[in-house]
């Protein structure tokens, strides 16, 4: 085997085993260890660069961020009321409780979990998820609250 080229497969963003096969033609797809849905894209600042694997759901909690970001910056420079800005927030508020119980059952089925940077697996990952669930499970009962008014 002199001379060939080692090949590397590319690598789960959350848990960081080797991806062995991907659907073709699909720009998303489900990690075979930890079942977190693995998406095909481009950075948004090289459009011409490689596609890379990102997980989805921290695509969505970056995207959610950001339009936090935006939002309390428009609030405080912008005329707007109060209403309308509880109203704003609170779809975010339902995309931030969408994310962590999509996060927290596939956590518990799996019994993986990534938080903060830390990979866990076994009970401590199940205790995350259990755990990820129930701030969820309160950010849609704030979600029902804030629709409401």
């Amino acid at each position: 085997m002199h001379g060939s080229i080692p090949t590397r497969l590319p690598q789960c963003p959350y848990c960081k085993e080797p991806v062995r096969s991907w659907r073709r033609g699909s720009w998303i797809d489900p990690c075979t260890n930890c079942r977190r849905p693995i998406v095909l894209i481009r950075s948004p600042f090289d459009w011409n660069g490689p596609l890379r694997l990102r997980g989805l759901l921290d695509v969505a909690h970056t995207v959610y961020g950001i339009a936090t970001v935006i939002l309390v910056v428009s609030f405080a420079l912008m005329q707007f009321s109060a209403l309308h800005f509880v109203k704003m927030f609170t779809l975010l508020l339902f995309i931030q409780g969408s994310i962590l119980i999509t996060d927290g059952v596939l956590g518990a089925l799996s019994r993986i979990d990534r938080t903060m940077g830390k990979l866990r697996s076994g009970r401590a990952a199940f205790t995350y998820a259990i755990g990820k669930i129930a701030c969820g499970l309160c950010a849609l009962a704030l979600t029902a609250i804030g629709a409401v008014l």
